[in-house]
Parts: structure tokens; sequence; C-alpha cells
């Protein structure tokens, strides 16, 4: 589906001189997808399965549109997005993008195995795509599978170097199964990838807390509250530190910034 013009104008003319146009219905509805328009998305690409029902390609790109969608009954249009890409799969099984996407659908209702699924087959077909470890890796940190999960971070890391979600997500993994001194060091990768990135100075503040790094530790809850001046996070580290070294007034101010960013 690539031959044409694909001007919206055109198209419009095209679908108004010809209502069988699959490939119009499917070239404007790609428009309206990169505009947010998802609703007028999916009316079209269902009218050009109507044209062109055992087209993968339109089956998938309306379960995209769907997941897009913003009113509605959140769960259904998952649901619905998931029916259209397994049958995009049923009709056309080696697209590792189909199983990527149909994995995060699986995600957003908290499908994790069958997600995990997914990302393998999509791994399988396409063994050097971080995005498909990374996400497969978030599965397996739900699932509190460590080993599989840091296995998974690291290979998406191998493979983009500066994939700042997937420091952070082995940071934060690394902090709770307290390997602080590789928590730091991943959300200072992480860090520097994206040096405004608040929640990341917040976390290492933490991991530094744990290897009695104080100083360090208040350091970035304090770059933490400027980066993110909404974030009341940080407000609540450091009245802790500023309890542990006795500064109570201190400590207070920190109380009534954290309780005013709380409410």
């Amino acid at each position: 589906m690539n031959t044409g013009s694909t001007n919206i104008e055109d198209l419009n003319d095209r679908i108004a001189n010809n209502s069988n146009d699959a490939e119009a219905y499917f070239h404007r509805a790609r428009h309206l997808m990169s505009l947010d328009q998802n609703q007028k998305a999916v009316e079209d690409l269902s009218a050009a399965l109507k044209i062109q029902p055992e087209n993968d390609k339109l089956y998938y790109f309306r379960g995209v549109a769907t997941l897009g969608l913003s009113g509605g009954n959140r769960f259904e249009n998952i649901s619905d997005a998931i029916k259209d890409m397994t049958k995009a799969i049923e009709l056309k099984a080696t697209v590792p993008e189909y199983y990527y996407n149909r994995g995060m659908a699986h995600s957003d209702i908290e499908e994790f195995s069958k997600a995990a699924k997914d990302f393998t087959t999509a791994i399988d077909m396409k063994p050097t795509e971080a995005k498909y470890y990374f996400h497969r890796a978030l599965c397996y940190t739900v699932q509190m599978k460590n080993t599989k999960a840091l296995k998974d971070y690291a290979m998406a890391i191998e493979l983009n170097s500066k994939y700042h979600a997937a420091f952070g997500a082995r940071a934060h993994l690394y902090r709770v199964i307290e390997k602080h001194q590789e928590a730091v060091e991943d959300y200072t990768a992480a860090i520097v990838l994206e040096p405004s990135w608040s929640l990341g100075y917040v976390g290492r503040g933490q991991s530094q807390e744990a290897l009695g790094m104080l100083d360090d530790a208040m350091a970035d809850y304090e770059k933490a509250s400027r980066e993110d001046e909404s974030n009341p996070e940080p407000w609540k580290r450091m009245q802790l530190l500023y309890n542990m070294s006795g500064q109570s007034m201190k400590a207070e101010d920190c109380a009534r910034k954290h309780k005013e960013l709380s409410q």
C-alpha cells in the first residue's frame, strides 16, 4: 500500500471519487494517527478492511490506533487492539513489530506472561532490537524474575549504549535488591544521558544513603528538588537526613515543603 499521492487533500479527493480505494483510507488513517486523531483513523482503517479483509497491515494499524484512543473503556480498547494485532499475526506471522506491539498491549492490562512471550517471539525474529529486550525485562521485573530481567537490561544497553530508560530501570532494580553500588553506577549513567531526571537523583541518593554516603545523598536530593519543583519526594528524603543529623529546624522546613507539594 505505497502507491499514489499521500497528500491529505489528494487522499480526500480519492476517497470522495472512489469509496472503494482502500489504499487512500489507509494513508489517510496514517496521517490522522500522526495528528493523534485516532478515532477517525480507526474509522478509516475499518472502511479499508471492508474492502481488503485479509490485509494484515490494516488490522495491525487499527490495533495501534485503537491503543491510542483517549475515550471509552480503556480495557475494552486494549482488548480490541489485541484482537486486531492477533488477526494481523494470523495473516502474517513474520513481522516482529506485530508481536512487540501486542506485547505492549498485554503489558498495559498487566498480562505480563503473555507480554513476555510476545517480546520473546519478537527477539527471536530480530535479536538486534534493544527495545524488545527492555520491555521483556520490565515484565520480568514485575514478575520478580530478577536474574532474567538483569540479563535483558544488559542486552538492551549493549545494543543501545544511550538507552536512558534501560539504565534507569536497571538502577531501580539494583536498588530494590540492595545492590547499591551497581545502582549508583546505573543512576549516574542515566543522569549523564538526561541531566534533568529528578527521580534519578532521588534514586541515586537513596542508594548513596544505604552506602553511608550521606553528603552525596543530600546533594542529590537538593538537585532533585531543583530539577522538578513539584516533586515532594526529595523533601521527604532531606527531612529524614536532617533528623538523623539532629538539624530539627531544617527537618521541619522540609516537612512543611513535602506536605505542601503532596496536597
